[in-house]
């Protein structure tokens, strides 16, 4: 494994890069003189990469290699011909393949990369902008093949000038392959993690292409980018090859950490458009912000829905958590998400102020969601509705029938309104799973949202904020959402339930300090857990173990154990009032267990609670333990354990 070294800029002989990645061999790293900063190495003709290699540009500061308008830089593989390659800390910039302007071979594909069938790629701390091609602006990857970005940027690159249906304008991946054993097939995906894709433009996704590729964008910003049709950020065809094997990601679209804002397209989802099919597939957004993305009339319905997300198509199952959908626009239906999925969760989000309008009052309805769905079964939980409008109907949530499946818990609505019929919230009830609010709002008229939402005049909620990278609505003092006691999208998300707690079977004898032996041992047993998991440690937050900490004596000294307190205080309430400011708070509690060992067993053993204890959001906790010697009270325990955990 020999470091090449290339010293000079010329595209072609002794010392330069198109003679380095000629010479390499199999585990080759080819790296760059430092008298090469600032400086661009223009090629005449695309390089072709055959061999396992690392390209490594980390320390060369603003090294750039070109295409010069002309040209691809690189095609990776060839047939029979299985690669791995990764791409270092360069730019690659001013690459084009287009019809017509160049002799290269697979002309069109990938305006500065191109990775033949059954190859990889991975690019760490690269950026490639203002590249041109057919299919795929930037990257073009092949069947089966793979594409892993790391802390790179793709900006101004153009995929949209072929009007090809599967082309975006940064990366653009034609399946996750499973037709060809002799190449190990089945491999194929696409991987973006902290990087940054903006002002990208192509012809179904403004971004990112998928056809039949699991997708996982984590920690990214998608802004700015166009969709000539459908998806102004991300297009995807099918989450991957129906469940195979072979492949290392599940058949699944994953949003995750992420923002997807600015972005606008022609026809369905101006931020994201995510076609499912079957069983299989399944598409999962989360802890995410959706923001300020349209879509107008286009496509090949001329039609405008899902102005934030288009999601389902042909079956699927969807998942959205903990995710903002906030100020999109579609002129049709759907101003956040429009949705015909088979199975549908939505937890612990916020809709605010998305629309459906047009200048003349025309737009039709579900100004923050259409569930086009029949009787498909939907759960809507801890989630908040706020400020969405539609011209038509259903400012906040349209159905299609009354015979629905949709059932709504522990959510609030405020200020939604629609024009034409003043259905300012739904067209038609849905199913009560408990803990709904309403404020209600002059001139509107329509089906209650559910038979037993609590109707109020004021929610008091603040302006729609950022609060530890998550927009929402606070509950202000005073506010029935905080009152009711019930785990509320815009405050509170992740409350555990509470198991059955193990009867006492012994009482120890306390020392002189038994809480905090006890709270630091549950502190060093629940990092540990984490760690086992791969996850990093949480911090001791004094605010969170003093609200930690009173809950527990009020459960011991007041005789219960509930999440909610004898004076109905919520969670949220109780960390608020110790000075702690979160959107986003769980809380395990346990009663009897007489050891840290056995609070912590007995929460790994229980779904929610093991949830919280492995979130890999949380970031901070507070902790509280105490002891009754002699409780001879209804709920008889000695040993009354509690925990709060920030989810940032």
């Amino acid at each position: 494994m020999a470091i090449i070294t290339v010293v000079n800029v010329e595209d072609g002989g002794t010392g330069s890069l198109r003679e380095a990645i000629a010479n390499a061999q199999d585990g080759d790293t080819i790296k760059f003189a430092s008298s090469l900063a600032n400086k661009t190495i223009t090629l005449n003709s695309q390089i072709k990469i055959l061999s396992n290699i690392t390209i490594d540009g980390s320390g060369i500061s603003n090294l750039s290699i070109s295409g010069g308008d002309k040209t691809r830089i690189f095609e990776i593989g060839q047939r029979n011909n299985k690669l791995n390659v990764t791409i270092k800390d360069l730019t690659l910039n001013n690459g084009r393949s287009v019809v017509g302007t160049t002799t290269d071979s697979q002309i069109g594909q990938g305006g500065a990369i191109r990775i033949h069938d059954y190859s990889d790629l991975i690019l760490e701390n690269t950026v490639l902008k203002n590249n041109v091609g057919e299919r795929g602006g930037a990257v073009y990857s092949g069947y089966g093949s793979s594409v892993t970005a790391r802390n790179s940027t793709f900006e101004n690159n153009d995929g949209s000038i072929a009007n090809d249906g599967f082309s975006a304008g940064a990366i653009a991946a034609q399946g996750e392959g499973g037709g060809e054993p002799a190449y190990d097939s089945g491999n194929g995906f696409v991987k973006i993690e902290n990087s940054i894709l903006r002002n990208n433009k192509g012809s179904s996704g403004g971004a990112v292409y998928t056809l039949l590729t699991p997708l996982t964008i984590e920690g990214s910003l998608l802004e700015a980018n166009e969709g000539t049709g459908d998806g102004g950020a991300v297009f995807t065809d099918g989450a991957g090859g129906k469940g195979n094997i072979n492949s290392p990601l599940p058949d699944r679209i994953i949003i995750r950490d992420s923002k997807i804002i600015d972005n606008k397209a022609k026809g369905q989802g101006g931020g994201l458009f995510l076609w499912l099919y079957g069983n299989d597939d399944e598409a999962l957004i989360e802890n995410s912000i959706i923001q300020g993305n349209s879509v107008t009339r286009g496509g090949i319905y001329n039609d405008s829905k899902g102005g934030g997300i288009r999601v389902g198509g042909s079956g699927g199952k969807v998942a959205i958590r903990d995710t903002a959908i906030a100020n999109n626009t579609a002129q049709q239906q759907g101003g956040g998400i429009w949705t015909d999925a088979d199975l549908i969760e939505i937890e612990g989000s916020t809709f605010s102020g998305n629309q459906v309008k047009t200048a003349d009052g025309k737009g039709d309805i579900g100004g923050a969601l259409v569930l086009n769905v029949g009787q498909k079964p939907v759960k809507i939980s801890n989630t908040t509705f706020v400020g969405n409008y539609a011209d038509r109907d259903s400012g906040a949530i349209w159905t299609g029938s009354a015979e629905n499946n949709i059932t709504l818990s522990n959510s609030i609505f405020a200020d939604n309104s629609a024009n034409d019929t003043k259905k300012g919230n739904v067209n038609f009830q849905l199913k009560d799973g408990g803990g709904n609010i309403v404020q209600t709002r002059p001139g509107n008229r329509g089906p209650k949202v559910t038979a037993n939402a609590t109707y109020v005049d004021d929610l008091k909620l603040s302006d729609l904020q950022l609060v530890r990278n998550k927009l929402v609505h606070i509950p202000q003092e005073g506010s029935p959402a905080i009152k009711s006691g019930k785990d509320a999208g815009a405050y509170e998300v992740g409350t555990a339930s509470t198991p059955t707690p193990a009867p006492t079977l012994e009482t120890p004898t306390p020392t002189e300090t038994p809480s905090n032996d006890f709270i630091q041992q549950v502190l060093k047993l629940t990092n540990g857990f984490r760690a086992e998991n791969n996850l990093e440690s949480l911090i001791f937050n004094q605010e969170l173990a003093s609200a930690a900490q009173s809950h527990s004596k009020n459960m011991a000294s007041q005789d219960f154990f509930s999440h909610t307190g004898k004076d109905g205080s919520s969670p949220g309430d109780r960390t608020q009032k110790a000075g702690y400011d979160s959107a986003a708070i769980s809380e395990n509690i346990a009663a009897g267990q007489t050891t840290p060992e056995s609070v912590i067993e007995s929460w790994k053993n229980s779904s929610g609670h093991r949830a919280n204890l492995l979130n890999p959001n949380s970031t901070e906790i507070g902790i509280g333990y105490s002891y009754l010697k002699d409780d001879t009270g209804e709920v008889n325990f000695n040993h009354y354990g509690h925990r709060y955990l920030d989810r940032e």
